[in-house]
């Protein structure tokens, strides 16, 4: 292989490099556009750890990879299910902040259900009437967190919605988001860190 070839692949190589890295961040910062214009007023809590602070080992991939509980309050009139996404903030370092990816995604929560428990199974979830999407290895499950690099973000979104079930084309974080696109009246948010 001559010298310019091996110029020419490194550039292409390059050159895809750079525009995937540029298509990511967009991606990013278009979802933190989207989330900024809906109101976070609703209370969304934890017993186990407070917002910003650190996430348990209990709950993470090098403890029991039991979720946390979490309960929540103040919402909005009108509401008539709801929603919660977990994701991981900060991949693939917090330093390099490119991309999301999902860990818990739960959808068609009945407004009677006012809080989760501890290590709540996918079985004890469905048989309240929730949903229970794939997370980013495609299970349908909560994801610990479980960092590569760093001390990442995870936060934790509840959505109040306008209508009592969603139908999205795939049950991820994706989708969910596209189906509620129009119906979210309000949602509350829960940042906790962790890093190995």
């Amino acid at each position: 292989m001559s010298p310019m070839t091996i110029v020419i692949i490194l550039v292409l190589l390059i050159t895809g490099a750079g525009v995937l890295i540029w298509r990511l961040r967009h991606r990013t910062r278009a979802d933190d556009r989207f989330h900024e214009a809906i109101p976070n007023t609703i209370r969304l809590e934890s017993g186990a750890f407070d917002d910003q602070g650190a996430i348990p080992v209990r709950f993470t991939c090098r403890g029991e990879s039991a979720s946390p509980p979490l309960h929540w309050s103040n919402l909005p009139e009108g509401s008539r299910s709801l929603a919660l996404l977990m994701t991981d903030e900060d991949l693939p370092a917090p330093g390099l902040r490119l991309f999301k990816i999902d860990h818990w995604v739960i959808y068609d929560i009945p407004l009677e259900v006012d809080h989760l428990t501890a290590d709540a199974a996918t079985a004890q979830l469905h048989e309240q009437g929730i949903v229970v999407g794939r997370n980013w290895s495609r299970d349908r499950a909560y994801a610990p967190p479980c960092p590569p690099f760093g001390r990442h973000r995870y936060r934790w979104r509840l959505y109040a919605l306008d209508v009592e079930a969603l139908e999205p084309v795939q049950d991820t974080r994706r989708g969910v988001l596209e189906a509620m696109q129009g119906h979210i009246l309000a949602c509350g948010t829960l940042t906790g860190f962790y890093g190995r």
